[in-house]
């Protein structure tokens, strides 16, 4: 083992915060990068009096495989003889359970029990195996979804009590001091199955960029990432300080000063958004980047009362402000299904009438075949597609839709509309759907009517009708 390798660890280690005689706990797969990780630390604790533990969960789903991994761990950390904190979870059925992907599922179990452990046990921090084509898979996948810096950034070396040591080493290079060093280890099967998206990245994607372009891809990847988090934490720190300039904040409600918004950098205006939902939330994980953008144009466009709802915060927008706080519940609009008879919706002053019997003159003409797949008055979802009045059978995607209508990007999340699973029968206000026409072919029609506006529905409004 050479002393370079030794002592990039430890830079590494002491740069996220490890003292000497700190007490580490090890996530251990019993893989290559795991092992070799574990075997450095051992040889670091010589000098540095590092108190180190094992930790490792079977996630039983590859059964025999994931057996033989956890006695690995097990035998490994009674060698070392250093105290081994190993977990057996059902991922398959706890993913099953929580409606997620397993490998979503089973990184949230890994976590939680491995903080369990820090705390109950005292450990100062959780050391992980993360390496540099971890790294290079994460901004790739990052980029292909599409993100901002902050997935360009990719991995971090520390966050909080998490550390990763390997984030400059190769899956080449952990080998190669594995073999050198005769450190036994098991290999996951699953990281060559190709139908995660990971392992093709892994195995396909990337060696032909490094074939063909780059044969130090990897490391490019790496540099351009430490490069955006400089460039990242330095725009966030400046719009952390734009923020408290121009709000005050209770930590139940904000109110931000919008006299000078359009004044503000639109990068800036973006973080802001992004921090506000962050000090409400604690994440952002239900922001997309056209929630940002509806919300800065309406912050400059929008008329003085209007409300916007988004996520669980609601925006009121004021004279030269907007009044920003937890929305309470009964102010979120859940998908009401529409059956036969009358439908008051107080939220949108609606009123609704569906009936089997001849209406002339009704709004909408439905086959009682597609009515009995359930008709909600709901917003927009992603997905949604209508078939406009004209075109025949045509669709064309809702977003597309309120394009042409040009409905203000900042309207466009409140409009209420009728739709039969992802078809919209209806949008307010809006061009028809084919099913406006009488003619539409069916022997059993559904015939819907809809009035809006305060004086049509002023009968109703105590009637209870919801």
């Amino acid at each position: 083992m050479t002393k370079d390798v030794l002592a990039k660890i430890l830079f590494k280690l002491e740069k996220a915060g490890v003292k000497t005689g700190d007490k580490l706990l090890l996530a251990v797969s019993g893989g290559v990068d795991s092992v070799v990780l574990t075997h450095l630390v051992v040889k670091l604790a010589e000098s540095q009096r590092y108190k180190f533990a094992l930790f490792h969960l079977d996630h039983s789903l590859r059964a025999e495989a994931s057996v033989a991994d956890y006695q690995l761990v097990e035998t490994l950390a009674a060698e070392l003889a250093c105290p081994f904190y190993g977990y057996k979870r059902d991922v398959r059925c706890i993913a099953k359970n929580r409606k997620q992907n397993m490998e979503q599922t089973a990184r949230e179990i890994r976590y939680q029990l491995a903080n369990e452990v820090l705390t109950s046990e005292g450990y100062d921090y959780l050391l992980t195996a993360h390496h540099l084509g971890d790294q290079a898979e994460t901004i790739m996948l990052n980029l292909i979804r599409g993100t901002s810096l902050n997935g360009l950034r990719g991995i971090a070396l520390a966050r909080e009590q998490l550390i990763r040591p390997l984030l400059d080493f190769s899956k080449p290079e952990l080998y190669q001091i594995a073999e050198r060093n005769s450190w036994l280890y098991n290999e996951d099967a699953t990281n060559d199955d190709l139908s995660y998206s990971r392992n093709r990245l892994r195995h396909r994607i990337i060696p032909m960029i490094e074939e063909h372009y780059n044969p130090r891809f990897q490391h490019a990847l790496a540099q351009m990432a430490t490069i955006i988090a400089s460039d990242d934490d330095y725009l966030e720190n400046i719009a952390e300080k734009q923020l408290e300039q121009i709000s005050s904040f209770t930590g139940k409600q904000m109110v931000v000063d919008l006299s000078a918004w359009q004044d503000i950098d639109l990068s800036l205006r973006r973080r802001i958004i992004r921090l506000i939902f962050l000090k409400f939330n604690g994440d952002m994980r239900n922001l997309s980047f056209e929630h940002i953008e509806i919300i800065d144009q309406w912050l400059i466009e929008g008329r003085i009362a209007t409300r916007q709802y988004f996520s669980s915060l609601e925006f009121i927008l004021q004279k030269a402000s907007v009044l920003i706080r937890i929305r309470e519940t009964n102010t979120i609009f859940e998908p009401l299904k529409i059956g036969l008879g009358e439908h008051y919706i107080s939220k949108d002053n609606l009123l609704i009438t569906v009936s089997k019997k001849i209406q002339p003159n009704s709004d909408i003409y439905l086959p009682v075949s597609l009515f009995a797949e359930g008709l909600y008055l709901r917003r927009r979802l992603a997905g949604d597609y209508i078939r406009p009045l004209g075109m025949g059978t045509k669709r064309k995607s809702l977003k597309k839709f309120l394009n042409e209508q040009k409905v203000a990007l900042a309207e466009r999340a409140n409009i209420p509309l009728l739709a039969i699973k992802e078809e919209v029968i209806w949008v307010k206000d809006l061009r028809k759907s084919i099913y406006a026409s009488d003619k539409i072919q069916s022997d059993e029609i559904i015939y819907i009517t809809i009035q809006s506006g305060v004086e049509k529905c002023a009968r109703h409004l105590s009637s209870g009708v919801e």
